[in-house]
């Protein structure tokens, strides 16, 4: 694949950092939205739940 590459007239060279400044976003959005629903989840009253039902 590294020779393929090399024949296109403009070749760049990816680091890895931009793939792990993406992973540490996207488990940083993934962590404070499953916080934000155990937290609404932990603090409800399970009676009105139940009275709904």
């Amino acid at each position: 694949m590294h020779q393929w590459l090399a024949d296109f007239a403009y070749a760049t060279e990816i680091g890895i950092w931009p793939f792990v400044i993406a992973g540490i976003f996207v488990l940083g959005i993934a962590l404070l939205t499953v916080s934000y629903h155990v937290f609404k989840t932990a603090t409800n009253n399970p009676v009105e739940a139940l009275q709904q039902e």
